[in-house]
C-alpha cells in the first residue's frame, strides 16, 4: 500500500494479504516468524505496518519477505 513514487518513499511500509484481517496477519507474523508489526485498519488502509530500523539486517528482512510470501500462498 506504500506509494511507489520515489518522492514519497520512506522506511515505513504497509503490507496486506488479501482476505486476511490486519490483526490476524500481525499475530501470525509474530507467533510463527517472530516478526513485529502493527495491524492498521483505518482510513482505507488494511494491513500491517513494517518499520525496519538502521540496525535491521538483510537476513531479518529476508525472514519478513519469506513470511509474507508463505502466508499469501496459503
Amino acid at each position: 500500500f506504500t506509494p511507489r513514487d520515489p518522492a514519497r518513499a520512506g522506511a515505513i511500509a504497509t503490507v496486506g494479504v488479501q482476505g486476511m484481517k490486519p490483526g490476524d496477519l500481525a499475530k501470525v507474523l509474530m507467533d510463527r516468524y517472530k516478526v513485529w508489526t502493527v495491524g492498521i485498519n483505518t482510513a482505507g488502509v488494511a494491513g500491517v505496518r513494517v518499520t525496519p530500523q538502521l540496525f535491521t539486517t538483510t537476513a531479518e528482512l529476508d525472514v519478513l519477505v519469506r513470511a509474507i510470501t508463505e502466508i499469501a500462498a496459503s
